[in-house]
Order: C-alpha cells, then structure tokens, then sequence
C-alpha cells in the first residue's frame, strides 16, 4: 500500500491501475484514498477500536466532492470519537437512523419516481431490498457491497454486475440536490465482480428453424407468452427486457398503416426513448399476447398472479429448460436472439447503420447533439427485410405467422 503527502494536485493526478488501488495519507491519520477500477476516487478511514484485535474502515465521501480537507477534518472527528469509545460505524449508522431514510424506502423511491414496471432496475435490486430494506441508507459500506455482490458473483457473476449498475443509480439519486439520502456513494469503488466477454453466438438458419417449429408446437416446455416473446425479440432486435416488459400503452396505430411500438426513455437501458416499426409479422405476435394473456396492461402477461408481466430473468430460465428438447441446438440466450436478428437484416440487405438504428445503439459525439432524424423509414425497411428473411429461414415464406 502506497503512502503520501495527499494533496489535490496528487489526488487528481492518481489514474485507476484496473484493480483498486489505496493510498495512505502521511499528514492525517488513517484517512486513505481509494481509486477503483472504473477512475472513481473516495476517501475512507481506517482505524482499530481500543482493545479490538481487527481494524475497521468507514466510507467519509467520494472526491472531488469531498475535499481533501473536508475529509481529513472528518477523519479527526471520528478519531476524536474513538478516543471516546464511540465507534465511528456506528455513529454513521446513528446519524443516518435520525434521517429517516432507509435503504429500502430509498429503493422504493427510486423505482417508483425513476424506473417503470418491468424496468431491469427491479428484478437487480430485489436481493439488495431483501438484505437491506431497513438499513440506513448512509450507513452502507463499500465493504457491504463488496460482500453482497460477491456472494451473488459465486452463483450468477453477470447478474452481479447488472445489480452493481442499479445500486449505483440508486446511490447517484440518492445524492442529488433536494435528496441528499446518502452523503457519498459506495459502490463507485467497488469493481465489478465479474469480468465479461463479448458474446458472438448467433444462430444458424437450422437452429433457428427448430426453434421456431419447437416454439410453435406447444412440446418445448414453457408456457405461450414465453414463446412469444422470443419470437419477438427474432422479429424486432429488440432487448429481451423490452420486450418482456412491453405494455400495451406502448402500442400505436396496431390498424393503421404504419404500426409502431414506442418504448419510454425509463424502461430503456441508454434512457432515450426507442420507436420499434412493426412488421406485419411481429405484429400478429403481440396481438396473440395481448388476446391470450389475461386482462392487464401488459402485452405479455406471466401466469403468476403476483406479477403483471413476464419476468426478463424468468425468460432466460426458460430457454434453459428447453435447450435439452432442442435438439441440433446450441447453448444460445435470449440476448442471443437480438444479435442473430441484426446479423441476418445485414446478409439480406439492410445497411449496417440502418442496423444499428433498429438496434438502437445511440449515435456519439457532434452527431448526438445536432442529428435528430428518427431513421424510422430505414427502420421499417430494416424489419421488412428481416421478416421476409426468416420467413424464408423457416419454410413460411409468403406467409405470415
């Protein structure tokens, strides 16, 4: 462990090292700097309580916005209450119970103010509520999150990353103006639990006829909604929780010339607002959800009475049921859909940028500012020629199904 003179020159000069790295400051005691792996700076506090065997460290706040002063005087202040016997985790835990706030009421807020049902941040955030829900809000630790993200890691690494990203929402809301939940944000030094690789697995046009034939047939062991949704997903390139999630407020001019499926900017993962042009296929799939689902705002409705709709994790548990029945069928997600989509439009046809509007990955720089052309007449053109291609992958061509 690195030790210094801090000062704001050194502290801004410090680049992450791609793991965490902690430097100890030579003029306050025990008052230390992390950088974590993504750049992000916080300042914390080590310390050992008189007759403890173990030390202890408490967060004081993220830098730049806690000064370097600001928190060394923090750091004397705590070290004023341990000469008194007051342990400096539990004053926070004191504090932060006089606010009000607990992390659970704070989730809640967030989800409710910020996120739209069937949004990704609910199913992420479930195992923090259910450990959390009555923990002050400010006195969760990076080494609390640290610990409940390394126990999801153990069973699912990728989900344990996902529900980082929603615990940092929630913390950056949470410290915003008018808000002031929580003092600093935890899980900005914590790095992900699980490194990720790019996935490249796309289905070939037979395994994409046994799964269609397989999902029509009734045999392949999950319930119709989930048959349509991944279906949809084919038809649409859409993002498994979108379409999970699809209500039918969403839906416009289903009998008119130019159908559309509006996604809001809350239920997206970049927060812009997505328009899905329909073919005529993709359709007449969410119009047999919407007439064989039960009565809800939901297009897709699940079959368990506690929830409007499908849920997005429920959907990866049942291509895993069924893979065993698909046989000539490899390992593939629901994610895995979206890019074969994208990767059949190209081979018949579709220009690439054409593509990645439909995909809807966000233009950057200059060109997000100034150009506002919605491309959806190169979208409807996208998923035309999408459907025709699988039509023809799957035997129907001239029909529509």
């Amino acid at each position: 462990m690195a030790s210094a003179a801090l000062t704001d020159a050194y502290l801004k000069s410090l680049k992450s090292s791609g793991g965490r790295t902690e430097v100890t400051d030579t003029k306050c005691s025990g008052l230390q700097l992390r950088v974590a792996g993504d750049g992000s700076k916080s300042f914390t506090l080590r310390y050992r309580m008189p007759g403890a065997k173990n030390p202890e460290r408490v967060t004081l706040g993220s830098y730049p916005t806690i000064s370097l002063t600001e928190a060394r005087e923090m750091a004397n202040d705590f070290r004023k209450d341990i000469a008194r016997g007051k342990n400096p985790r539990a004053v926070r835990v004191d504090r932060a119970t006089k606010s009000g706030m607990t992390f659970g009421e704070v989730a809640g807020q967030f989800l409710e103010s910020y996120s739209r049902p069937g949004a990704w941040h609910h199913s992420r955030l479930k195992r923090p509520i259910s450990e959390w829900a009555k923990l002050p809000i400010a006195s969760i630790t990076d080494d609390d999150v640290a610990d409940l993200l390394n126990q999801m890691a153990e069973n699912a690494p990728i989900a344990a990353n996902r529900t980082r990203s929603a615990l940092n929402l929630v913390f950056q809301w949470a410290m915003q103006s008018g808000r002031k939940y929580a003092t600093s944000n935890p899980v900005s030094i914590v790095p992900k639990p699980a490194k990720e690789q790019i996935r490249r697995r796309n289905l070939n046009h037979e395994e994409i006829r046994i799964l269609w034939r397989m999902l029509d047939g009734g045999d392949v062991g999950c319930d119709r909604s989930m048959a349509l949704a991944l279906k949809i997903i084919l038809m649409t390139m859409a993002r498994p929780g979108m379409v999970t999630g699809m209500q039918r407020s969403e839906l416009f001019d289903l009998d008119g010339p130019t159908p559309e499926w509006r996604v809001p900017r809350e239920r997206m993962k970049n927060g812009e607002e997505f328009v899905c042009p329909l073919s005529p296929t993709a359709l007449a799939l969410i119009k047999e959800g919407m007439s064989t689902g039960r009565d809800s705002v939901a297009v897709l409705s699940s079959r368990f009475r506690v929830r409007d709709s499908i849920g997005r994790t429920s959907l990866s548990q049942a291509v895993r049921y069924m893979l065993p029945k698909l046989k000539s069928v490899e390992q593939f997600t629901p994610h895995d859909l979206r890019r074969t989509a994208a990767t059949i439009a190209s081979e018949h046809g579709s220009e690439d940028h054409w593509v990645e509007a439909q995909l809807h990955h966000l233009r950057t720089g200059v060109a997000k500012v100034y150009n506002q052309y919605t491309m959806i007449k190169e979208k409807r053109q996208t998923v035309d020629i999408l459907e025709k291609a699988i039509l023809k992958i799957i035997g129907t061509a001239g029909q529509r199904t």
